[in-house]
């Protein structure tokens, strides 16, 4: 691998002499890999999941964070649904995406800044219904959500 000028010679990596920011590290943390079918004609949370914990590494040059979910399979559009990402540390939401049809996936703004202040916290996201279904058996799915952190590195 080389760059303007400079040479990685037998697998070392002169950080001093590459360009700034030249290393771009993309870490993300998976709060739920599978789907899971919950109902919608009533309010409250439906899902929570494990816990996860943002470490000071995590957040060191951090440059861009983003919070994405998906919820699928709604089987109407009278239902408000909410996918949040929870500080459990400190007991506080920090954000949601609202899911009202079949969204697929949600993407959050940048939230780095944010992220930056929730090292050696722990984080797990809740899907909760806001505005319940009048359709009796209402349901749909949760395909899961991450948390993308994109660091530069030197």
């Amino acid at each position: 691998m080389t760059f303007p000028g400079h040479m990685i010679i037998r697998g070392t990596l002169p950080t001093d002499r590459l360009p700034s920011k030249a290393i771009k590290i993309v870490h993300r943390i998976h709060f739920f890999e599978t789907y899971k079918v919950f109902d919608i004609d009533s309010t409250g949370t439906k899902i929570q999941t494990s816990q996860q914990k943002i470490e000071e590494d995590d957040v060191e040059n951090l440059e861009e964070a983003y919070f994405e979910a998906s919820v699928t399979n709604i089987t109407v559009t009278d239902a408000v649904i909410r996918v949040v990402l929870r500080n459990n540390t400190d007991a506080t939401d920090i954000l949601s995406l609202t899911f009202t049809s079949d969204n697929w996936w949600e993407r959050s703004a940048n939230i780095a800044d944010t992220i930056k202040n929730l090292a050696n916290r722990l984080l797990s996201v809740e899907v909760r219904v806001s505005t319940a279904s009048s359709t009796a058996g209402a349901q749909a799915r949760f395909n899961g959500a991450r948390l993308v952190l994109i660091r530069r590195l030197p």
